[in-house]
């Protein structure tokens, strides 16, 4: 009788009705088969509720991850791996610095504290990769329950390829699940990080690229492309991926690296800013300064005032003076000082004019012009003629 209580309360509990739709099962169903692959993911602290619930049904819970810097030291082969890189990178950072000494000139030594100090070196910038764009999915086409589950596993079994430091064979499962499911972008993020763990940083952010274009609350593919750009030493970018990535999803490890990266992203903003404070103020000078001279021109033009002549002016401009003054070459010759000048001195005192032009071929055509347009009028005063001027 027993047995057949369990029997009815399993048939009772297989018929009720679940309070969720079947696309809410579906995402239980994912979650359940990562949790089988990553187990140590139910540490997490948004999980917690989670793990505390199925230790109450019983459930073995795994060990904690290790400390993040313990990460890559979980077998010896990967701990002489990484000593290794360590070990390369010391001594690259160490000729390099050497290789400045012995080029800076011994003047350089001198205590200068006019100069800003030197850039200090990251030794851990990457040389940007050229490979060829990733293969990506087709956006335009429908995505079945069965291809987002097909995609989902492709994903996983990528994910433990990547942890094993498989990655050409994770990066071809990563692109298999894009293939099946485009319009996913925790699909292009998870290949992203495993760009960045190749070395490709450049082949990362085009996968965070198109993620956040799929999702723009992918936390995930804000953190990589920041990382990716840290190692590109584009650190104004970096900085502003990374603050957005903890502001969707907080952790120490991003935090970190934010705080590695800002000083430098705030440094090179500070010289942007500086070099457009010079340049504005270089355009504002440059405006002063026509401005200036357009008034120094104009103040010089109405110098050019001919004398009033009672028996030549009788209150209206001239005969030819209107020409004149509009005369394009007139204008030009004009612009010159010393022309002006003299022009000046024969307006206060004709007689001048033949001996000035005699010396001066320039201000001859000028006064010629002049004549020609003005009448040619023979006696004194300037707009009457040049006594002396043109004779042979």
């Amino acid at each position: 009788s027993t047995q057949s209580t369990g029997t009815d309360r399993i048939k009772k509990t297989r018929s009720m009705s679940l309070p969720f739709n079947d696309q809410k099962v579906h995402e239980l169903r994912q979650f359940v088969q990562f949790v089988e692959h990553n187990p140590q993911i139910i540490h997490h602290e948004k999980l917690l509720f989670f793990r505390d619930f199925l230790v109450k049904l019983g459930a073995k819970i795994p060990n904690a991850p290790e400390p993040q810097q313990a990460k890559h030291e979980k077998t010896p082969e990967h701990a002489k791996h990484a000593e290794h890189e360590k070990q390369e990178k010391h001594e690259k950072h160490e000729k390099h610095e050497e290789h400045e000494k012995q080029e800076q000139p011994v003047e350089h030594e001198m205590k200068d504290e006019d100069k800003s100090e030197p850039e200090e070196v990251d030794p851990d910038l990457l040389p940007p990769d050229n490979d060829p764009p990733a293969q990506n999915g087709d956006d335009s086409r429908e995505v079945s329950e069965d291809d987002s589950d097909a995609a989902c596993d492709l994903r996983v079994m990528g994910i433990k390829l990547q942890r094993e430091h498989k990655y050409e064979e994770a990066i071809a499962k990563f692109t298999e699940a894009i293939l099946k499911d485009p319009k996913s972008g925790a699909n292009y993020a998870t290949r992203g990080a495993c760009f960045l763990e190749m070395k490709k940083p450049n082949a990362a952010i085009r996968d965070c690229n198109k993620a956040i274009s799929i999702n723009p609350d992918s936390e995930k593919a804000f953190k990589v492309r920041g990382r990716a750009n840290r190692y590109l030493g584009h650190y104004v970018e970096s900085m502003r991926d990374l603050q957005t990535g903890c502001k969707l999803d907080y952790d120490d490890t991003t935090n970190e690296l934010l705080k590695f990266v800002t000083p430098k992203a705030e440094k090179i903003l500070k010289k942007q800013r500086d070099h457009e404070i010079k340049e504005r103020q270089k355009q504002e000078e440059e405006l002063r300064r026509r401005r200036e001279e357009a008034e120094r021109r104009r103040q010089q033009q109405e110098k050019f005032q001919p004398p009033q002549d009672e028996d030549h002016f009788d209150g209206d401009v001239p005969p030819g003076m209107a020409d004149a003054m509009n005369d394009p070459d007139l204008q030009e010759a004009l612009n010159d000082p010393d022309i002006l000048q003299k022009i000046n001195e024969i307006s206060q005192d004709p007689t001048k004019a033949a001996a000035y032009a005699a010396s001066n071929p320039k201000l001859m055509k000028v006064l010629l012009k002049l004549q020609s347009m003005m009448g040619g009028a023979k006696g004194g005063g300037f707009p009457g003629g040049f006594p002396g001027f043109g004779k042979k």
